[in-house]
């Protein structure tokens, strides 16, 4: 467990060098209208690289903490000269742009929504399949009419979409926007209820982006999630590898091809993990596996609040990212009650490290469970001769006296405890893989 309040400070500290990062490398001579941020955390130079990824996330990051200066109206008024350009249309086709696009252009708590953020919304809802309430990675132009292209629905990328118009509902609380809000709440539970079927399909893709689903699943759902998600989350946050990218790719297309490309999407999924935290309907003990998982990643960033995850060039997408995170760290730190403190001491005694080792403190107790079980049912058992010890005697005494569903239940604990097992495991120098 660690310091809240040392947390909190810690959030406030990291956003504040994150947006100041982020103004520092804008491309500001950039020849693609509104577009002034690419794929990279890197110096800006009129040369340099921009894109629709980098700048939606960069306007985005600089509204963070409720930020409404200069800087961020202009990054959000760049995004917006994008739209009006002619490779808007294709660009945005690329639904998980979109959304981010969407996310830039959201307002601030208890402001009203632009009309230009609207028209995108509707866009992207409207892009969203009724017949299996997921979003295809990309959703074919009106440009490229002619052209067959089959439109997949993906639960990769409907993920990543559900976490990012999560955030966008959470500031759309405008009086004006309560329709608005009311469908995307139902698109969102419908989406949520999708993923957690691809659970029970164990189907590759859901197999191998289960982390990034399961987080996406409690950020709606919270404590109303499958058994299967609780546990892909619990083990999301024992590993918590934030270097572990997972590459997704899809079908697109491009200007000039006359047939379906490939484009891709490489995200570490275990830095969403913390946007658990700030959850409505998180239960307590998920609040509590989403901020232990936070503490770590504070560790992950360097002095100006960026993120590498072992890479010599840190991905400007993968800030966007590790920003809301932040965000979420300090929101959840707000909301730990008594039954949020109370989880977290259960996995401070409980918890595996990320390595699956158990702790000291866990070992120690590992071993007394381990004492009372024989204790209990071999003391009962010891020769006539034995008993008459003051320190045998009373083992001989206990395992006696105490009820035998007692003993069977210890017995099965010390069996069934999954620590139990690896300390066991361990003891005899085998690893354990199952």
């Amino acid at each position: 467990m660690s310091d809240n309040k040392e947390v909190a400070r810690r959030v406030v500290h990291y956003l504040s060098r994150l947006q100041s990062r982020v103004l520092a490398v804008e491309n500001a001579q950039s020849k693609r209208p509104g577009l002034h941020w690419g794929q990279f955390v890197m110096e800006g130079q009129p040369n340099s690289q921009v894109g629709v990824y980098g700048s939606a996330c960069a306007a985005f990051i600089l509204r963070l903490a409720r930020r409404d200066d200069a800087s961020a109206r202009s990054a959000v008024a760049g995004v917006e000269a994008f739209l009006n350009t002619s490779e808007a249309e294709l660009e945005l086709g690329h639904n998980l742009k979109l959304a981010m696009v969407c996310l830039a252009l959201a307002p601030q708590p208890g402001s009203e929504a632009s009309q230009v953020l609207m028209t995108q919304i509707d866009t992207l809802v409207g892009r969203h399949s009724t017949a299996v309430a997921l979003w295809p990675a990309f959703s074919k132009p009106a440009k490229f009419s002619n052209v067959q292209f089959t439109e997949r629905p993906s639960e990769v990328a409907s993920a990543l979409i559900t976490i990012l118009v999560s955030e966008l509902r959470r500031r759309l609380t405008h009086q004006s926007q309560q329709n608005l809000c009311a469908q995307l709440d139902a698109l969102l539970s419908a989406t949520a209820s999708a993923l957690e079927n691809a659970y029970s399909a164990a189907g590759t893709t859901a197999t191998r982006h289960s982390y990034l689903l399961a987080t996406a699943i409690l950020v709606v759902k919270g404590g109303e999630a499958i058994s299967a998600v609780n546990r892909d989350f619990k083990d999301a946050v024992r590993e918590r590898d934030f270097s572990d990218r997972r590459v997704f790719f899809y079908d697109c297309l491009r200007e000039g091809a006359g047939s379906p490309s490939r484009d891709y999407f490489i995200l570490p999924a275990a830095t969403l993990v913390p946007l658990v935290a700030a959850s409505t309907n998180a239960s307590a003990m998920q609040r509590a596996l989403a901020l232990d998982t936070a503490y770590s990643l504070l560790q992950e960033l360097d002095d100006d609040g960026i993120f590498r995850g072992g890479q010599d060039l840190p991905s400007t997408i993968e800030q966007g990212l590790i920003g809301l995170s932040l965000q979420a760290i300090g929101e959840g730190v707000e909301r730990i009650g008594i039954a949020t403190r109370i989880a977290q001491g259960w996995l401070y005694i409980t918890q595996s490290s990320p390595t699956g080792k158990p702790t000291k403190l866990v070992y120690v107790l590992v071993f007394l469970l381990w004492a009372l079980a024989t204790v209990l049912v071999v003391g009962k058992y010891l020769p006539d001769e034995l008993r008459s010890t003051k320190g045998l005697g009373w083992i001989y005494t206990i395992s006696k006296e105490a009820p035998e569903a007692v003993a069977q239940f210890v017995s099965f604990l010390a069996a069934a405890w999954p620590a139990s097992r690896i300390a066991f495991m361990r003891l005899i120098r085998r690893d354990d893989r199952s």
